[in-house]
């Protein structure tokens, strides 16, 4: 059991140091995201907040929503969750809603806005075991609960003083929106880095500035391209095909992966995750095949 809890540990460090990579682009305030605790499953009973899906057991669908509800007041009644700014559920089960009587299972994750330090300090994120594929959706769904909303959209009535982001627009790419333009795609913008600020100084979120967590950091130097295999990587993102495999000779210097999805040649296209290796003496790093960056302990 704590090899199991070491090799999880370690798997979400690596995770967090890709998803803070992203965060690098916030100038004011900086935000470094630190795992301090972990608390791992190991059977359902042991996940009184899942809301699981009648009739699609084999295919692990679980209503986001109503889970994430009842997460909030699971974790509402855990004294060890206290000194934690926010709580995440990391799950590999398939995030998912019902609209017009169908069930959708695009759903990657969920956060409560500006939830950070109140009691709707928890989140939820998608990931697919060995992929790492979740980062994007992860560093998202935070960015929510620190208060930003999409690119594009106007303020809520959630927190009070809310500014919104009406004027960075959704096209331009960047983290809070699902347009994935290179470079943008791996960064926040403006308006994002603004509602950080504006919650910031406040006395109800002053748990951002405060370290309260008496324990030792959880801590890797590595990011998942260094740990996770291309082949692994193509497998876990186009799970729903018989047939996947990498293209091992396939040119890592744009830092795009190529995974073939049938034993014809059909393949798809996707971005390297970081760390991956694309030249001598270098790894992809945000899109870029680069020097890999100083990976930093939190102080």
């Amino acid at each position: 059991m704590k090899f199991k809890l070491k090799i999880i540990a370690r798997y979400t460090a690596i995770m967090f140091n890709s998803a803070n990579l992203r965060y690098r682009s916030m100038v004011q305030p900086k935000v470094q995201l630190t795992v301090v605790g972990i608390t791992v499953t190991n059977a359902p009973s042991e996940e009184p907040y899942m809301v699981e899906v009648d009739g699609y057991t084999a295919t692990r669908n679980v209503l986001y929503g109503a889970t994430i509800e009842k997460f909030k007041d699971y974790v509402a009644l855990q004294s060890y969750f206290n000194s934690a700014d926010v709580i995440w559920l990391l799950t590999g089960k398939n995030m998912s809603r019902w609209e017009n009587k169908k069930l959708i299972g695009n759903s990657g994750g969920f956060a409560y806005m500006a939830g950070v330090c109140t009691k709707w300090k928890v989140g939820m994120t998608e990931e697919r075991y060995g992929s790492y594929y979740g980062v994007f959706v992860l560093a998202h769904e935070l960015a929510h609960s620190l208060g930003c909303a999409h690119d594009g959209d106007k303020a809520g009535s959630w927190p009070a003083g809310h500014i919104g982001s009406a004027d960075c627009s959704y096209d331009d790419g960047y983290m809070m929106s699902y347009r994935y333009k290179n470079p943008n795609m791996y960064k926040f913008s403006l308006c994002c880095q603004r509602e950080v600020l504006n919650i910031y100084n406040r006395p109800q979120y002053e748990c951002l500035i405060m370290k309260n967590s008496v324990k030792t950091s959880i801590f890797s130097s590595k990011l998942p391209g260094e740990v996770s295999s291309r082949t692994t990587y193509c497998k876990q993102v186009y799970s729903t095909f018989t047939y996947v495999e990498a293209d091992k000779k396939y040119d890592m210097s744009r830092c795009i992966v190529k995974c073939y999805i049938s034993r014809n040649g059909d393949n798809m296209l996707i971005g390297a995750v970081d760390g991956v290796h694309c030249a001598t003496k270098k790894v992809c790093v945000l899109g870029n095949c680069t020097s890999k960056p100083e990976i930093d302990k939190a102080e």
